[in-house]
């Protein structure tokens, strides 16, 4: 839906700003700067993301589809997979050092194109 496109554009705006950002930094990543920037990358990304997720539950929840607690139940057990397979990717010592030697500005800047050409292309 028009939310998707609008978390996209914002991503892409994200995007630049950690592009930019990430030009004018000395390459210090252990600094306290650094590691609020990640945090707060995180929390954005994941607010945004959450966006989609509580426009599609209201409709399900006001159609009748699903009761309040087979969502809840549901959403509990998706983000407990969703956390068990990050934290078992984090053991898998080749795939960390690939993801983390990635800028941060195009893992979100890939996140902002797919949501975009989603809604554009239908996928």
């Amino acid at each position: 839906g028009i939310n998707a496109e609008y978390m996209g554009a914002a991503l892409v705006f994200y995007t630049f700003y950690l592009y930019i950002k990430s030009r004018r930094d000395d390459g210090d990543d252990d600094n306290e700067e650094s590691q609020n920037l990640k945090l707060s990358t995180l929390v954005l990304v994941a607010f945004m993301g959450s966006l989609d997720e509580i426009a599609i539950f209201t409709s399900f929840l006001s159609s009748g589809r699903f009761l309040w607690y087979e969502l809840l139940i549901g959403t509990f057990i998706a983000c407990n997979i969703v956390v068990a397979l990050c934290l078992g990717a984090t053991f898998i010592q080749p795939l960390v050092n690939i993801i983390t030697s990635i800028p941060l500005y195009l893992i979100i800047g890939a996140i902002a194109t797919y949501m975009i050409m989603g809604e554009v292309l239908g996928f």
